[in-house]
């Protein structure tokens, strides 16, 4: 999806003649991404999530019965709610939520989550999805997206794999930037905002704030994509510490591997030697009474994935090591 808006450009420089962006960082760095999963126990999945000075709270609610009146029998109701704290910016906003600008980043979360969720698996039934941005500054969309799709995680809901959001920019001197700050935004040139489905190589959403030049997009497309492989790499290791701060319960050895059960709800298997995901689902399929969901990783060959629960599937939602 392509949505265009104008903005002023600026003359000032986003690049030291070093080379270096303002914060320090080069242009293909991430600014410092803190995530950490199960921050609220009433909720059924919840994540906070810091990426540079940008502070994301998600939580999820679900899937339960749907409330809507127009529900697909054959598909879940995604329902979303995008919204701002009143002291999320320098000024103090009226109307957490409910303004334009909210309503459609309430619409693009949806769109791009019901790119990753199976939602085939949950017929008759609605999740709900809240976000609130605690500090806003840039990539707003970008750092709410990822926050919500590790809320998904840990509310075991099924995914196909992780959809992961990342914005990049281009400097006065045509260099792309990568995950760019609120100052990167309102003082460069264009932006592009990008939602992929990274194992996949899928795009659920694109947004660019002016025109680019031919010529120049599809050296930020680029820039925009490595940086979601990088913040997927990040929350694939969050989601591995969340799990492992759980405790472990037991484990066992077969010939294909070692099993570890995290918790009733999860496992952990290393697999010897690698093998690819649908193995993994056909080996951990003997060893189980409970149908099983891929959801992340088809094709790719692993040595060790996580297989989490999802009332009543098991379902793969990530690939930790990778040969």
């Amino acid at each position: 999806m392509w949505k265009k808006r104008n903005t002023k450009m600026s003359n000032l420089e986003l690049l030291s003649d070093q080379g270096l962006r303002l914060d320090g960082r080069r242009p293909n760095e991430l600014r410092h991404i803190k995530c950490k999963l199960g921050v609220f126990e009433q909720h059924d999945g919840s994540a906070y999530l810091e990426q540079g000075n940008t502070k994301v709270l998600a939580a999820v609610y679900g899937p339960h019965q749907a409330h809507s009146k127009r529900v697909d029998f054959n598909e879940v109701v995604i329902n979303c709610q995008y919204s701002m704290a009143t002291f999320s910016t320098a000024e103090r906003k009226k109307r957490p939520r409910g303004d334009r600008k909210s309503q459609e980043i309430t619409l693009y979360l949806r769109q791009s989550l019901k790119a990753a969720i199976r939602t085939e698996l949950y017929p008759r039934s609605q999740i709900d999805v809240y976000v609130e941005v605690l500090q806003a500054d840039g990539a707003n969309y970008a750092v709410a997206l990822n926050a919500a799709t590790l809320a998904l995680v840990d509310a075991g809901i099924c995914l196909k794999e992780f959809v992961i959001a990342c914005t990049a920019s281009l400097s006065k001197n045509n260099v792309p930037l990568m995950d760019v700050s609120h100052f990167e935004e309102v003082s460069g040139g264009p932006t592009l905002t990008v939602a992929s489905l990274p194992l996949s190589n899928k795009i659920a959403f694109m947004e660019m704030s002016q025109r680019f030049h031919l010529e120049h997009l599809p050296k930020v497309l680029e820039h925009a994509l490595n940086g979601c492989r990088k913040i997927k790499a990040v929350m694939e290791k969050a989601v591995r510490k969340h799990l492992m701060q759980m405790g472990s319960v037991g484990d066992w050895t077969t010939p294909e591997g070692k099993w570890t059960i995290l918790t009733a709800e999860s496992v952990v298997f290393t697999c010897c030697p690698p093998a690819p995901l649908e193995r993994l689902v056909s080996i951990f399929n003997s060893f189980s009474n409970k149908r099983i969901a891929i959801s992340a990783g088809l094709g790719i060959t692993a040595t060790e994935a996580v297989l989490v629960c999802t009332r009543p599937y098991f379902s793969v939602v990530g690939t930790l090591c990778t040969r």
